[in-house]
């Protein structure tokens, strides 16, 4: 837990060999399952295992304009996450980018065809184990325009639908539609409501053709199908039919909305629309891009991206951001001393020029994790799209109560590089901060004439995506037993792990999604806390189990909470050296520990629920926790 992130790629080879021998299905053995006809037939067992990360986009990334900035998401599934992404030893000649949550961006430069590779790593317990490797291949076209060639979508799959690389739900997704020919600049939007309808829900397209988000409900075998329209500086247009597939996933909350909303005026003038968005991000995922205090963002760069709308906006009438001159763009903001970004800030000497109207604040207290963003006099009405009279009707086969928006919030080098070229952001910093995350949010939203207000409150509690977050753990190290020499020894760690839950579509729990073939397998990194038959049990909102058996696992009980939306886990006393790897922290050191929850039912490849958060734990005297 102490290896720097560069090094932690060539740790834990032995590891992986070990975990990829555990196989790759769901079914998880318990040590006295001969008897599968009802719970009463099978104890609580402390056997369980989870297959390693595998990659599973096309090897083939499509086609692209030359010289020109395109995005596409490479994607894993299962394993440990939050997965870690980078090239293998044959990088690509041009000038592209690989972020840590596999997201590559750049430009390509020439006409050759790149071959590279992909490596993707398993994070357990805050070691990266490298766990699948995947060639890529990606080819450019010549940018051309009228004459000699009328505006067209690029593609090397031509045919009536072009089918875009798979999604993955609740995991982040990226892709550049890109046309060529015509006049530039191009603009691109939906072909019509249905269009914006068929678009998995979670995903947003920006007028600039970039489909973003985090799609949430899996299409099963049918693919969603929408047609998308470019039309040029000319007035010339094109439409295309996309499909796209989105396959079950790992939920994994990126970060919570504690409150927010919306406001836009429909038929007035441009830039009147406002924001206010307040989050909780992963503690954990913050440590991993190195920022832990207030002072580790001070000058480091912020964009966000709200549904396509790239925010802060560009600010092209001459009104700056931390400076009196030049024009802002996302990627020119930066924190000051105290995590604070100001727009029009005059104790900085920056003054708006006549005519902008467009005002900002971002905070980020990274003790707490609670990032608030709030913005004024923006132009989101073009670039959401439609007037949301469609929102509240059933999109996916799932009943979608308001406006799914995708948000990607970015902090450091990947925020410095969104509207720079990729050489450029290199020079940007030598800074190591870097925070790159994408979740949804889900706002009620009312339209009232020429209106609309979309609300989102920590309170309902219906995350679209469903929700697992550990937000609290507490721990108590006692001694059981005699003590015997050694560091240590004769020790047991009591912890209580405290979180959010939810089904996908925010549904609750029933006693009726536990079959009583399933089992409930709980994991904290990869130790085996326990591996439940579905014995559980309701009592008003709460379904519990209760092990009364200490000599089986090292689980107490789990209590699902569904009026809050949240679960405890409690452990009977486990050795230290069995989660960490050691007999004590050192005091004050982090470590990072994963905690996965799956209900599933053995020999199947679908779970009925499959959830991953990541907790950083401090050891103080003889507790632990996660502060």
């Amino acid at each position: 837990m102490r290896t720097p992130h560069a090094s932690r790629w060539l740790r834990g080879a032995w590891l992986g060999v070990l975990l990829a021998c555990l196989g790759f299905s769901f079914a998880l053995a318990t040590s006295d399952s001969p008897a599968i006809g009802g719970a009463s037939a099978r104890g609580i067992s402390s056997i369980c295992s989870r297959p390693l990360a595998r990659i599973i986009t096309d090897g083939d990334l499509g086609v692209v304009v030359m010289g020109t900035q395109f995005t596409r998401q490479i994607i894993a599934v299962l394993g440990f996450k939050p997965h870690h992404f980078a090239f293998g030893s044959n990088k690509p000649t041009s000038d592209l980018t690989l972020s840590d949550s596999g997201t590559l961006s750049g430009v390509k430069a020439d006409l050759a065809k790149e071959i590279f590779d992909v490596k993707v790593a398993d994070d357990i317990n805050g070691k990266l184990v490298v766990s699948d490797t995947k060639f890529f291949t990606i080819t450019a076209v010549e940018s051309k325009q009228f004459p000699p060639l009328r505006l067209q979508i690029v593609t090397n799959k031509p045919g009536p639908v072009i089918a875009l690389p798979v999604a993955v739900a609740n995991e982040p997704y990226s892709y550049t539609v890109q046309a060529n020919g015509g006049q530039p600049p191009y603009v691109f939007g939906f072909a019509g409501e249905d269009d914006f309808l068929g678009m998995p829900v979670g995903l947003s397209l920006s007028s600039t053709g970039l489909i973003m988000g985090k799609p949430i409900v899996p299409t099963g075998s049918t693919p969603a199908q929408f047609s998308l329209t470019v039309t040029d500086d000319f007035g010339a247009q094109v439409t295309q039919k996309f499909s796209l597939v989105v396959l079950a996933g790992t939920i994994s909350s990126e970060f919570v909305a504690t409150a927010g909303n919306f406001k836009l005026s429909f038929g007035k003038e441009r830039s009147r629309d406002s924001l206010r968005l307040t989050v909780i991000l992963n503690k954990t995922d913050l440590g991993r891009g190195n920022i832990r205090t207030v002072a580790d963002l001070a000058g480091v760069p912020f964009a966000m991206d709200f549904g396509g709308v790239a925010l802060p906006p560009s600010l092209s009438q001459g009104g700056t951001s931390g400076q009196t001159t030049g024009t802002s763009t996302a990627a020119s903001v930066s924190f000051d001393k105290n995590g604070r970004i100001h727009f029009p800030d005059r104790l900085a000497g920056v003054i708006p020029a006549k005519g902008v109207t467009t005002a900002y604040e971002i905070k980020l207290n990274p003790r707490t994790g609670v990032l608030t963003a709030t913005f004024s006099g923006i132009d989101m009405i073009e670039t959401l799209g439609a007037d949301f009279k469609s929102f509240g009707k059933p999109r996916g086969g799932v009943s979608v109560a308001g406006a799914v928006i995708p948000v990607n919030i970015r902090i450091g080098t990947p925020a410095a590089s969104v509207t720079a070229t990729p050489a450029a952001a290199r020079q940007t910093t030598g800074s190591s901060v870097a925070f790159d995350r994408t979740d949804v949010v889900n706002f009620f939203y009312v339209r009232n004439g020429s209106v609309g207000k979309g609300n989102a409150r920590s309170n309902d509690k219906k995350p679209p995506g469903g929700s697992f977050l550990v937000t609290k753990v507490q721990g108590k190290e006692k001694q059981v037993g005699a003590k015997v020499p050694g560091p240590g020894s004769g020790d047991q760690l009591f912890l209580r792990v405290t979180g959010f839950m939810r089904k996908v579509a925010g549904e609750k729990f029933k006693l009726e999604d536990f079959k009583t073939t399933d089992e409930v397998s709980i994991l904290f990194g990869k130790t085996c806390l326990g591996c439940i038959p579905s014995s559980l049990k309701q009592e008003g909102d709460k379904i519990q189990f209760v092990n009364e058996d200490v000599a089986a696992a090292p689980l107490f009980n789990f209590v699902i909470d569904n009026k809050k939306g949240t679960f405890f886990i409690d452990t009977h006393g486990i050795p230290p050296g069995l989660l960490f790897a050691e007999d004590i922290l050192l005091a004050g050191e982090p470590y990072v520990m994963t905690v996965t929850v799956t209900i599933y039912t053995p020999g199947t490849d679908t779970p009925t629920f499959d959830g991953q958060s990541s907790v950083t734990l401090f050891r103080k005297g003889n507790t632990i926790r996660n502060k």
